[in-house]
């Protein structure tokens, strides 16, 4: 529905929901220099996504619930990740979208062709893999210092986007990622400054 460095701009808002979910779901504390860099990265949000306009569409509301799940996910891998094993976290966050979305399979099945199977395995592959180093940077960082390192997946978004679709994103798809992207930077620079100074001196 949407183009591909579209969909990730506006996904990239998850690390500002990471901070203002930490609030109530870790017990953590949000500085006001946090709370402007998110309303920041909410005015980048509204850029690339436009309501009202042309760009605004159900692909932007999914991708923005997408975006919410995910924070969720974060924040749920660095409160259990300490306890849990890597391997037992990967396993149920692979288990429980591919046994939801099976759900579906009597609307949307269609029967795969023979070469497209190689790309099925690949996208298996990569997703467990992407989850697995995912929740590890989870296990080992805080959240709101993790999360914006998403941010390199915009380049490969546009790229991508491009040498497969033709895609190339407008002027608002870049300012609005901008934005969102210095909110997510200006964030992680602040929590990793608030983490150095609350260090015990040797």
């Amino acid at each position: 529905m949407l183009p591909l460095a579209e969909a990730t701009a506006i996904v990239f808002v998850a690390p500002m929901f990471v901070t203002l979910l930490s609030v109530p779901l870790l017990g953590e504390r949000i500085d006001p220099p946090v709370l402007i860099a998110s309303l920041v990265g909410f005015v980048g949000v509204v850029i690339v996504v436009r309501p009202g306009g042309e760009a605004f569409q159900l692909g932007s509301l999914v991708m923005i619930a997408a975006a919410v799940c995910y924070a969720l996910m974060m924040i749920t891998a660095r409160r259990y990740g300490g306890r849990e094993h890597l391997w037992a976290m990967v396993f149920y966050m692979t288990l429980i979208p591919m046994l939801l979305t099976a759900l579906t399979l009597p609307w949307v099945w269609q029967t795969p062709h023979p070469q497209h199977w190689p790309g099925f395995l690949l996208s298996g592959v990569l997703g467990v893999g992407a989850t697995a180093f995912i929740t590890m940077a989870f296990r080992h960082a805080p959240a709101a210092i993790a999360a914006p390192f998403d941010y390199t997946a915009m380049l490969w978004a546009v790229l991508l986007g491009w040498w497969f679709w033709g895609e190339l994103p407008d002027i608002w798809v870049l300012v609005g990622s901008v934005l969102i992207i210095s909110s997510g930077l200006a964030i992680a620079y602040h929590d990793r400054r608030t983490s150095l100074k609350r260090r015990p001196t040797a």
